[in-house]
């Protein structure tokens, strides 16, 4: 299981993550800005899909994203383990959008590749 990462972006980040089936995932970030100061999500929503590949009308599944702290920016990623395991084994693609409330502004701050691996035990 992943816990804490700090991680800095600019205008957009990579960052590639493992996904295992039948395991909870939780991933937390922190999103910080060129100085390495926290982004203030003040005002702001998180959203995160999971992919196949990027050019799918649908997805494999939402990452769960939320905000755990807006003045640190901080977010957090959660998949539990009866919906990891029913993720089909793959590389797939994701991004993390940061949405403001107020006038609908997007931006994209994390985008990366999920592998996706089998579970052995059962």
């Amino acid at each position: 299981m992943l816990s804490m990462l700090d991680h800095t972006i600019s205008n957009m980040s990579t960052y590639d993550i493992d996904i295992y089936q039948g395991q909870t995932f939780n991933l937390s970030l922190t999103l910080k800005d060129d100085q390495g100061l926290p982004i203030s999500l003040t005002g702001q929503a998180v959203s995160g899909l999971l992919k196949t590949r990027y050019s799918d009308t649908g997805s494999l599944m939402s990452l769960g994203a939320s905000i755990v702290s807006a003045p640190n920016g901080t977010i957090s990623l959660n998949i539990s383990a009866i919906d990891t395991a029913k993720l089909p084994v793959n590389y797939s693609v994701y991004d993390i959008e940061m949405i403001h409330t107020g006038n609908g502004t997007v931006t994209k701050v994390l985008a990366g590749k999920a592998s996706i691996y089998p579970e052995v035990t059962y």
